[in-house]
């Protein structure tokens, strides 16, 4: 779960988090190889650049390795934030738990064995 802050930036409690994604160095150790994600994102479409982080969290954890156990969630605060966010809370731990058992997930060719890396 991300929110986008600013001009498309990372919140504080994030930043150092997407900034280690983001180094080349990270990619060829591919750390999310063996985990199952799911990314929800939270923005406002009055802004210019509508939940950029949780675009570049889901983009950047299936470059890595990871497997998508879902499609990115991302919930508009203009609109209200409960239309996306209940539904995506209310089936996360199932579509994760299938995606480590190997029974769902998005991403091509890999496999999960670790259950959810979570960074809020």
């Amino acid at each position: 779960v991300c929110s986008t802050t600013g001009n498309a930036d990372a919140p504080e409690n994030a930043d150092r988090f997407v900034r280690w994604m983001k180094r080349k160095s990270t990619e060829p150790q591919m750390p999310f190889k063996h985990c199952a994600y799911a990314v929800l994102g939270l923005g406002d479409t009055n802004y210019d650049v509508f939940c950029a982080m949780g675009n570049a969290i889901d983009r950047r954890l299936g470059e890595l390795g990871g497997t998508r156990a879902m499609k990115a969630a991302m919930a508009d605060e203009a609109t209200g934030l409960e239309e996306t966010v209940e539904p995506w809370v209310g089936s996360v731990i199932a579509r994760l738990a299938d995606a480590c058992r190997g029974r769902g997930g998005t991403a091509e060719g890999a496999s999960a064995k670790v259950v959810v890396v979570e960074k809020t």
